[in-house]
């Protein structure tokens, strides 16, 4: 009886627990449920608030999308909702992403991102980053995608990459040309080099001479026929010269009147860009491509290669310049070392003709007196050192002179004018045989020390010349001071000789003086001019430029005036 009774007592009691639990079940799942709402209404505000598109495709077809997909797709929600996801894409990234869908769905270990090509509503492509995962939806296996349009961070990515093979492209260029200072192959460096960087099918440089004049160019046919409209071409570049501003012609079809190629080679744009240097046009860079609008975003690019061809063509032209002015220095050195050896030359000759032979003469009567002095013949012995002190007294008036011809002290005292004068007249005393005259004409003045002793020697040199070689019986010399130089002319009525200016430099018949003569008178930035003829005479003129009182004329420094007598 007793056991009965517990019976239901136990299973009342297990009833109520199950009942507990049930209860508890249910609060729980309704907590669950609760969650669930929230969770779902906080990742639908985040989605929907996303600036990313936002898509859930099954079977190949959009089930959900959120709004920022209008602004990237151009579609509303409505009509993206149902369409077939493989249409957004662009045809040449179509079949990767299919693959990479279904293998996805399939379970298959594939990339979660990756970059694309999307299809708007009108049609125009755009660049897209995608990030898609596999998710349950609706109790189904789905993918959820969220596209990201990096359209304009992929043209920023290209202009850097642009600009980046432009730098490298320019530093190409400066690198190629700044090997070599040889003008001709600083240009071909340049039109390869450029051509290259910027796919031009011919590439062409000009240079500009200092005169405005055309001057040396070189150019490269990459993949046209050579011909081409000279004229306007020529035409485009004095264009470009005049106004110092590029020329960018993006379609050449439509631009006859400044078209410098015919249309039959195939270009279809083409740019010239001012080479400058120091606000000067030094020439003019011609790109052509067979593409149109090739060359209007490289105006910066085009001006940089300018820039920098103008300074290879500028250093290439200085260095010319410099290699020119060695050569001229040298070829002065070589003259003043010439003129040197004729100075040595003639002195030594003056030495032979006049001292030496004076000396023999004294060394003859010194010996006759020791014979004499031995034989107590006193008479004889009076007159011969009568003899040699004569002797000595020529010697050593002929060593005045000498010394007065390698530097003659009135030189430096009184200057030119009175120094040649007194040549003159020492000149008449010492060759009797000679008519000699010396006249002056003009302000006399002092000039540059350098070429008062240039131009006293060319007339010392002119006179030694006649006395030697010419036979004559009347010279003159006349000095003539002008405003913007200095004129000298010595004039004999010699035997004369054959003589051109092709010859002048090699000695011939004795007159190694001529040679000389010229290189002191181009010394002193001057002129010599020589005209004889067989039985005719010779006559020297030689012309030197000074600077006048405005100091505009002429080369050489002029000083004060000194007026001297006229004539001789």
């Amino acid at each position: 009886m007793i056991g009965k009774k517990k019976a239901p007592t136990a299973e009342l009691a297990a009833l109520r627990r199950r009942v507990a639990e049930l209860e508890a079940s249910e609060a729980w799942r309704s907590r669950v449920e609760e969650e669930l709402r929230e969770s779902e209404a906080k990742y639908s505000t985040l989605v929907e608030q996303s600036a990313d598109a936002v898509l859930i495709t099954q079977d190949g077809v959009l089930q959900f999308v959120n709004k920022a997909a209008e602004e990237i797709y151009g579609y509303t929600v409505e009509e993206l909702t149902g369409m077939r996801f493989f249409g957004l894409l662009a045809p040449e990234c179509r079949d990767v992403v299919i693959q990479r869908y279904e293998a996805r769905v399939a379970g298959k270990e594939v990339a979660s991102s990756y970059e694309t090509r999307i299809m708007c509503k009108d049609g125009i492509p755009k660049d897209a980053e995608v990030s898609a995962r596999l998710i349950q939806y609706r109790g189904r296996p789905a993918v959820m995608a969220i596209v990201r349009d990096i359209t304009h961070r992929k043209v920023a990515e290209q202009k850097i990459l642009q600009r980046t093979r432009e730098l490298a492209a320019l530093h190409s260029v400066l690198m190629s040309i700044t090997r070599t200072l040889d003008l001709e192959k600083v240009l071909k460096e340049i039109v390869s080099q450029v051509g290259a960087a910027v796919d031009s099918a011919y590439t062409s440089i000009v240079t500009v001479n200092e005169d405005d004049s055309l001057g040396i160019g070189c150019e490269d046919f990459a993949r046209i026929p050579p011909p081409y409209d000279e004229t306007r071409r020529r035409e485009l570049i004095e264009r470009i010269i005049a106004t110092g501003d590029a020329v960018i012609v993006d379609d050449a079809d439509g631009a006859e009147d400044m078209k410098p190629i015919p249309l039959a080679t195939g270009i279809k744009s083409y740019a010239g860009v001012p080479m400058k240097t120091k606000d000067a046009i030094i020439g003019v860079l011609l790109v052509h491509s067979l593409q149109p609008a090739a060359f209007g975003s490289r105006t910066e690019l085009l001006a940089a290669f300018a820039n920098e061809a103008a300074i290879a063509i500028e250093n290439a032209r200085l260095y010319d310049t410099v290699s020119a002015e060695r050569s001229h220095v040298e070829q002065l050195l070589g003259q003043v070392l010439t003129a040197q050896e004729d100075e040595r030359r003639r002195l030594s000759l003056d030495l032979h003709d006049t001292v030496t032979q004076s000396m023999y003469g004294v060394l003859a009567h010194i010996g006759a007196a020791e014979e004499l002095l031995s034989r107590s013949n006193l008479e004889r012995l009076r007159g011969e050192l009568t003899h040699a002190k004569g002797a000595l007294e020529q010697t050593l008036a002929d060593l005045r002179r000498v010394a007065a011809g390698l530097h003659p002290p009135i030189l430096g005292k009184r200057g030119l004018a009175q120094a040649l004068r007194q040549h003159v007249t020492e000149y008449a005393e010492n060759y009797k045989h000679l008519s000699c005259s010396f006249r002056m004409e003009g302000v006399a003045r002092r000039l540059d020390p350098s070429v008062e002793i240039g131009v006293y020697r060319i007339a010392q040199e002119a006179l030694n010349n006649t006395r030697r070689h010419a036979d004559a019986t009347r010279v003159s010399v006349l000095l003539r001071f002008l405003p913007t130089g200095v004129f000298l002319k010595v004039t004999d009525n010699g035997k004369g000789f054959d003589y051109s200016p092709q010859t002048a430099s090699v000695p011939a018949d004795g007159h190694l003086g001529l040679a000389g003569m010229m290189e002191r008178a181009e010394l002193m930035g001057g002129t010599l001019k020589v005209d004889t003829r067989p039985g005719g005479g010779t006559r020297v003129e030689m012309s030197i430029p000074i600077v006048a009182p405005d100091g505009k004329q002429g080369r050489h420094k002029a000083s004060r005036g000194l007026r001297g007598p006229q004539g001789g």
